[in-house]
């Protein structure tokens, strides 16, 4: 919580009456959302954290990953645009 991202989120969400004053609090409260399991076909099966970052196993397909999503694509465009730079 020392990083100047984290700090100025802090700040914002304490602006907006969305987080604690307190820092451990709020630390608490960010471990709450990522990783504090929920029922989402039975109780306490999935966590924020699982779902973005792993993926999930629904009816047979994996859903959720949307980072691994993010990074493919992203370095399908980023390897697209140095070919074409490089050509």
């Amino acid at each position: 919580m020392v990083t100047d991202p984290m700090i100025y989120l802090h700040q914002i969400l304490i602006a907006r009456k969305s987080a604690p004053n307190s820092v451990n609090e709020f630390k608490n409260m960010l471990k709450s959302i990522w990783f504090k399991l929920y029922k989402r076909e039975v109780r306490d099966d999935s966590s924020s954290f699982e779902h973005v970052f792993v993926g999930e196993v629904k009816n047979g397909e994996v859903s959720g990953k949307h980072f691994v999503c993010f990074l493919s694509f992203f370095f399908l465009f980023f390897f697209n645009l140095r070919s074409h730079i490089l050509n």
